[in-house]
């Protein structure tokens, strides 16, 4: 029966091949924490591995983190971080969003740390898909911490999935995996986890003094459709009652790529997926407190 159920989800899920699991360390792509730079931009894949999710694929495999790290607008003043998690396809072990972003607090408060003389003062979360969430549910749980308001800067998410996928395969899948992320996708009005996370976005004043990007995708994937639609992927943005405070930057970015390419180089997408965050980086980065330590 287990290898029955393996095959079926095996032959279903054929075209989410870019949910492939991935297990690495977070680590700094640019800079590192003796740089000198006060910023570092925090990138969060979705439910796979980096690699298949940032890198173009071809000759070079270039990246989007790489390509940020190393634009001599941003190399300047900010270093990159890749932070990864367990995320297969079939895993029972793998964790939800808010326990994943246990892990990504304690690299930022390391990376913060008071006393060090090296730490990072701007911390920018640029998210994809799942990612998203786990970003948010990190803030979340640093709203007792007061310094958060001074840390984070901005967050930019690509296609995350505020009120759930589109996707009802998605929902089909989280029947036949023992994967828990997957319950994490699902439609909203069947999601005890996402109705909790909208409320908690909803009513944060953290959140209202952080400068938000939400950027969705317009293209279908293929055999598959809309992974994540407009309405879900810019929630946070467009909410009523979720107003940001005088001075805040809150925008909507359309990307002409679907789910899978919003974050790819070598996609229809580029360059507005780079363009798009490259700008809102400067543009938030242009209201932030420079001073020294």
């Amino acid at each position: 029966m287990t290898q029955l159920r393996q095959l079926l989800l095996a032959a279903f899920l054929t075209p989410f091949a870019f949910l492939l699991p991935c297990v690495a360390q977070g680590h700094y792509l640019t800079g590192g924490p003796h740089s000198g730079h006060r910023t570092v931009i925090i990138f969060i894949h979705g439910y796979r591995g980096s690699n298949a999710s940032w890198d173009s694929g071809t000759q070079g495999r270039k990246s989007l983190p790489l390509l940020i790290g190393e634009d001599p607008a941003l190399a300047g003043f900010a270093d990159v971080y890749i932070f990864e998690y367990q995320a297969g396809l079939g895993d029972p072990n793998a964790q939800l969003p808010g326990s994943i972003a246990d892990k990504l607090l304690a690299e930022v408060r390391t990376m913060t740390r008071f006393n060090d003389p090296d730490r990072k003062d701007n911390i920018v979360l640029v998210c994809h898909s799942m990612g998203g969430l786990i970003g948010f549910s990190m803030i979340e749980q640093m709203q007792t911490d007061q310094i958060v308001k001074k840390l984070i800067k901005m967050v930019f998410t690509y296609g995350t999935p505020y009120r759930g996928t589109s996707l009802s395969r998605a929902e089909f899948a989280a029947v036949l995996s023992p994967n828990p992320q997957l319950y994490a996708l699902l439609q909203i009005k069947t999601n005890p986890y996402l109705n909790e996370f909208q409320y908690k976005y909803k009513h944060s004043t953290t959140l209202r003094s952080i400068d938000l990007y939400c950027a969705y995708e317009i293209k279908a994937m293929p055999h598959i459709g809309i992974v994540v639609d407009e309405a879900s992927a810019t929630a946070p943005c467009v909410d009523p009652g979720n107003e940001k405070m005088p001075g805040t930057h809150v925008k909507v970015v359309k990307i002409p790529g679907n789910h899978e390419q919003l974050v790819r180089p070598d996609s229809p997408a580029y360059p507005d997926n780079f363009d798009s965050l490259k700008a809102a980086i400067i543009e938030s980065h242009s209201s932030w407190n420079e001073g020294a330590h």
